[in-house]
């Protein structure tokens, strides 16, 4: 399944690749949206514009999703995983809506605080890591506040342009002595119809499992290096826009 081919606003789909910083887009109308990650060699392509978000206040987080502890497998979401397993992570939920196979987006406030947003993001994330018995990733708050950076530095740096100047460069190793022990990165936003602020994470994140097994946006969220994910993130009642932060 293809969130291209079931009309979900403008998501585009690609990674900028350290060689060449390449630019480019793909995708249709109807809303806004994009993802995009960084990941060191090859020649590549893709900046992409943000849904537009508002700021709220932190507060604690909600309870739900699928999450674990670290070193050990997400809560498998049927009872079970597979290592092997490659696809569906998602399923369409009608209109431009997808959902998270076993991933259970009701239990999360309509209206939500930071700390909501950013543990849905990560129990999404860790939904998806379930599916294929890989250990939950643990919320980080450096990498939180490395990614609420990010992410506002996309109105004057572009897409990735904070983590090229801070992390993925050869005076920090391209991503091997960078702080908080910050290593990828991935961004995406999807906004407008009849989405919320949780489309507006879940949409990308199902748009980036379709990408092959060990690249781009997927190859982040699967990694079995990373342990630990802050985030960055903006949004609205229809949409949202975020940096995820990965760490070792």
């Amino acid at each position: 399944m293809n969130p291209r081919k079931l009309g979900f606003g403008k998501i585009a789909l690609g990674v900028v690749l350290l060689a060449t910083c390449g630019g480019g887009e793909s995708g249709e109308t109807g809303g806004t949206g994009g993802i995009t990650s960084m990941r060191s060699g090859g020649s590549g392509a893709m900046p992409m514009v943000s849904g537009k978000g508002g700021a709220a206040p932190a507060g604690s987080g909600g309870e739900g999703g699928v999450s674990g502890a670290a070193g050990a497998p997400a809560a498998a979401i049927s009872g079970s995983c597979d290592p092997k397993f490659l696809a569906p992570f998602c399923e369409n939920a009608g209109g431009q809506k997808l959902r998270i196979v076993g991933f259970d987006d009701k239990r999360y406030a309509a209206t939500p605080t930071l700390a909501e947003v950013r543990k849905f993001a990560l129990d999404a994330v860790n939904a998806i890591r379930a599916r294929t018995c890989l250990p939950a990733l643990t919320a980080d708050d450096c990498l939180d506040k490395i990614g609420t950076t990010a992410n506002e530095a996309v109105k004057t740096l572009g897409i990735h342009g904070y983590f090229k100047a801070n992390c993925m460069n050869s005076a920090y190793g391209f991503g091997k002595s960078c702080e908080c022990n910050w290593t990828q990165e991935n961004y995406g936003a999807a906004s407008g119809g009849s989405r919320t602020w949780k489309d507006g994470i879940i949409v990308p994140l199902c748009g980036m499992m379709e990408e092959p097994k060990g690249q781009g946006h997927r190859g982040n969220i699967e990694s079995s290096e990373w342990k630990r994910m802050g985030s960055g993130v903006t949004w609205t009642s229809s949409g949202a826009g975020w940096c995820h932060e990965f760490g070792r």
